[in-house]
């Protein structure tokens, strides 16, 4: 919605963002009415980030704040790089994310990742700010508190990167795929 330190948005703006969800999740439900026995089933989700703001002030303008209360989405998706790998943080936010939502007869649980992420380095000036341990120990943190939550997919920022993916642009496979991998016997 807006930056820490842009203005408010404008009561227009908003409402533009409240319709335009609204008439996706219209056409969303149109569609899945239409076509019942349909083997796909198409879902619309809104993306909120800087949810731990939004949690310690309920006057932040913001897509949990000011839009979630006031529409119906079958999921949302939390861009989850504000909770700074603190686990109890990351519950917090989804439990607040959910909160939100109306009952659904899709799924209990309508909150997912994503996007999250721990990067090497630095994206300017390439210095390193953590090993690639520490990487995968974030992400596997991360990936047992949201599984653990309930979340239903979760999503690492990139695939193909040097900074956060799970695969280096060489196409060597990094330690953090290794690890989730192993852990969901996925074949290379």
């Amino acid at each position: 919605m807006r930056a820490s330190n842009a203005p408010r948005a404008p009561a227009i703006q908003l409402n533009k963002v409240l319709d335009d969800i609204r008439v996706c999740q219209a056409a969303v439900e149109s569609a899945r009415a239409n076509y019942p026995s349909a083997i796909s089933k198409v879902f619309n989700y809104a993306e909120a980030n800087l949810v731990v703001r939004a949690m310690k002030d309920p006057t932040y303008e913001c897509i949990a704040n000011s839009v979630l209360p006031h529409v119906q989405v079958d999921y949302v998706s939390y861009s989850a790089y504000d909770y700074h790998a603190d686990t109890d943080t990351l519950t917090q936010a989804l439990d607040f994310l959910q909160s939100k939502l109306d009952p659904s007869p899709h799924a209990q649980r309508r909150v997912f990742l994503g996007e999250f992420g721990f990067p090497l380095t630095k994206k300017k000036s390439g210095v390193h700010i953590r090993t690639e341990q520490e990487q995968r120990d974030l992400t596997l943190a991360t990936l047992d508190c949201a599984t653990a939550w309930g979340v239903p997919y979760a999503f690492c920022w990139q695939i193909y990167d040097d900074r956060y993916g799970l695969r280096r642009r060489t196409g060597e496979f990094t330690s953090l795929y290794q690890a989730i991998a192993m852990r969901h016997q996925i074949a290379n």
